[in-house]
């Protein structure tokens, strides 16, 4: 019987994160660098608010794919309303990441990035 090697590597979560961010960037014009622009202004602003470290790298990584729901196969790319009261992209986002996170916080941030706080 033929033994089979299990290859692990030490890929961390914001390279995976980071990675999805840079493929949204191909599938339209509308967002290149919107994911990332705004991961940049959420950490600054999670630094002004003294937050953690943790809470700044989540503050990142949620910013990085905030807008994941968006690309989905019935989403029109000719005209993105993304904050319109039609798009449904905040839910869909969750739904997407609701099982991809060990912590809970990140998809929960993704369904409700677009309401009034």
């Amino acid at each position: 019987m033929p033994t089979t090697k299990t290859h692990t590597s030490n890929i961390s979560l914001y390279t995976i994160v980071k990675s999805m961010a840079n493929g949204m960037d191909l599938i339209s014009e509308t967002v290149v660098g919107h994911h990332k622009k705004v991961a940049y202004i959420a950490s600054q602003l999670g630094k002004q608010l003294d937050l953690s470290k943790k809470e700044i790298r989540k503050l990142i990584i949620t910013s990085l794919i905030h807008d994941l729901g968006v690309f989905h196969l019935n989403q029109t790319f000719s005209n993105l309303s993304f904050d319109s009261k039609n798009n449904q992209h905040a839910k869909v986002g969750y739904l997407l990441s609701r099982n991809l996170f060990p912590d809970k916080k990140v998809p929960e941030i993704i369904k409700y990035h677009h309401h009034e706080w």
